[in-house]
């Protein structure tokens, strides 16, 4: 309505139109929505809803379960969804939406840790569609989905850590080969030279050759010791076990 004079008296000038399709539709923009949330929650999918002019997020009831929130607690206050990722995660999410207001991907997907209420890691995913725009193209609404991957996430880790032992079990056991392989080549070498030596002691020697041919004898016994902690090693041989007094 406008305020405006004629003939020296005030008079409001107004219109009215029928915006009652408008009403019905919005209506049903919202139910439908409810309806796709309510969906979306009987599956254990949290639902959020983006605002990105003001940084504020909407969060579902399931969304805040995930985290360890209950239905009252506010987590979506302008800035504060940012505070609940992980430090290290923070750039790619950041990154991941970056790339989806320019239009490098046609949906917003993130898979990174939230920090929970009690302190603990949950890895999430986050998939979200762009809802409205403004006149300017920049991104205004976005809503979507995060569903815990905690579990599959940790099941990954394991699988990994287990084919690196694995990997790890395999390269010893090719190292134990090579150390069998050489540890029995080494030791037929040190049989002649022990060999070589126990002829030399039957021949007359002076005092000084003795000793010197003495301690060839105890140098190639300690390293045919080496040898055995090889092929023990290598799987060649077996241990001998023994009681040691530590004392």
């Amino acid at each position: 309505a406008d305020l405006f004079a004629l003939g020296g008296e005030q008079c409001i000038l107004s219109s009215v139109g029928d915006i009652t399709a408008i009403r019905r539709w919005e209506k049903a923009l919202q139910e439908s929505e409810e309806r796709w949330k309510f969906a979306l929650e009987g599956a254990g999918e949290g639902v959020w809803d983006y605002d990105v002019a003001t940084g504020r997020m909407e969060a579902s009831t399931r969304y805040k379960q995930i985290l360890g929130y209950g239905p009252d607690d506010d987590i979506g206050a302008t800035g504060a969804w940012e505070k609940l990722l992980h430090p290290e995660d923070l750039e790619r999410a950041r990154g991941d939406f970056e790339a989806y207001f320019r239009g490098d991907v046609p949906l917003f997907q993130s898979e990174l840790r939230m920090i929970a209420r009690d302190g603990e890691l949950r890895w999430v995913s986050l998939r979200g569609k762009m809802l409205s725009r403004f006149p300017d193209g920049r991104p205004g609404r976005i809503i979507g989905t995060m569903v815990d991957v905690t579990k599959r996430r940790e099941a990954e880790q394991e699988r990994l850590s287990l084919e690196a032992q694995l990997h790890q079990a395999q390269k010893m056991e090719v190292v134990g080969q090579l150390a069998g392989g050489i540890a029995h080549d080494f030791n037929n070498q040190l049989t002649v030279i022990r060999g070589y030596c126990e002829l030399l002691q039957q021949q007359p020697l002076g005092e000084r050759e003795t000793a010197l041919l003495h301690e060839v004898i105890r140098a190639t016994e300690r390293a045919s010791g080496l040898t055995g902690k090889l092929l023990a090693f290598g799987r060649k041989q077996v241990r001998r076990l023994s009681v040691v007094n530590l004392n």
